[in-house]
């Protein structure tokens, strides 16, 4: 596998500042499993930018169950487009690191970046950090990531049961992919579990017709603790793996003990 290669900005732009550090609060709807309103994360961003760092915290509760996806796009009131859908942003850390994604997606200049979510809760909030990639050194082209594997009824990814010290079966996550994609991440969640053990986890991503012809894509290292605490993978920046439109998507988990079923979505980008 091949991982792509990290670049630098030369501009970076947020929605962080001196008094306002957790970033930006998103309530999801009072109805269940149903995105709640759209909120401001930069109201006008300043450059074009090339990427974007999605972090996402706030949500993990002890002995509770949090499922919640999160969805970040742009544009104008009434008519934001979805450009990121479906973070499994379900038991994102309190007070620890955040789960975070690195996606290198086009936001063009003067847009109005949002996020929105639904949850497993009613009206549960989760803390969205966005940071902008700004004039990089070189510059990525994707303009799409599309998720596989969600449960929307649900909020959450689709249940994958790792193996003991080994990789488990191949769970297949879509039957056919939407388009090509060539960068792939991931997330994890607890699925409806509520007591947690701490667990280290291996989750390799497939493509292939079946799942006795699997050809692997990456594989991301993930985890969890006692305190119900779903952390984010590694490595952070997507993994480069060509996969054509049509292609059966499959996931496999490896555990560090007693294996737990986990949620998984992989995200294709474009």
């Amino acid at each position: 596998m091949i991982i792509t290669p990290s670049t630098y900005a030369q501009t970076w732009e947020s929605n962080l500042t001196a008094s306002a550090r957790d970033g930006t609060t998103i309530t999801a709807s009072a109805t269940i499993h149903t995105k709640g309103s759209w909120s401001v994360l930069i109201a006008a961003t300043t450059r074009e930018a090339y990427g974007i760092v999605v972090g996402i915290h706030g949500v993990q509760a002890s002995a509770t169950a949090t499922s919640q996806l999160v969805d970040i796009g742009f544009g104008p009131a009434s008519s934001e487009r979805v450009i990121i859908p479906n973070l499994d942003a379900g038991a994102a850390p309190t007070d620890t690191p955040p789960k975070q994604w690195i996606i290198p997606i086009y936001i063009p200049s003067g847009a109005r970046l949002v996020a929105r979510n639904q949850a497993l809760i009613a009206s549960d909030t989760a803390l969205v950090v966005a940071m902008l990639i700004e004039r990089p050194l070189y510059e990525y082209h994707a303009i799409r990531c599309t998720d596989y594997g969600t449960n929307l009824s649900l909020s959450q990814g689709t249940s994958v049961t790792p193996g003991n010290a080994v990789f488990g079966s191949w769970t297949q996550l879509t039957a056919s992919t939407a388009r090509d994609h060539f960068l792939w991440t991931i997330g994890t969640d607890q699925l409806a579990d509520t007591t947690l053990t701490n667990l280290r986890l291996l989750v390799e991503l497939g493509h292939g017709p079946t799942s006795t012809s699997v050809r692997s894509i990456g594989v991301w290292q993930a985890g969890t603790d006692s305190s119900e605490r779903v952390y984010g993978v590694l490595p952070a920046v997507p993994i480069y793996h060509p996969v054509p439109s049509g292609s059966g998507i499959w996931a496999r988990a490896a555990a560090s003990t007693t294996p737990e079923a986990r949620g998984v979505i992989a995200y294709g980008i474009d």
